[in-house]
């Protein structure tokens, strides 16, 4: 999914967003295998809430990457 999909708003609202993203894999807790999901779940409960200002500043890299201000995207939509 991209930020426009619940994910985004897990972010942008700094609930504990676990995930399997590829795409923002630096933004919540991301895993791989449902072992390691369940070692991030286990973490976010534990660490969440001392590493906001980690999760939002990785949140917002995410929100810039998807924006439709980013003129990347910009240049996509002008293409087509």
């Amino acid at each position: 999914g991209q930020t426009g999909q619940p994910q985004g708003q897990y972010l942008y609202l700094n609930y504990p967003l676990i995930h399997n993203s590829k795409p923002y894999k630096n933004a919540g807790y991301y895993y791989n295998t449902i072992q390691e999901g369940v070692q991030q779940l286990y973490d976010s409960f534990k660490n969440n809430n001392n590493n906001l200002d980690k999760y939002k500043k990785e949140a917002n890299k995410v929100f810039k990457i998807f924006s439709p201000n980013n003129i990347n995207n910009q240049q996509i939509y002008k293409l087509k």
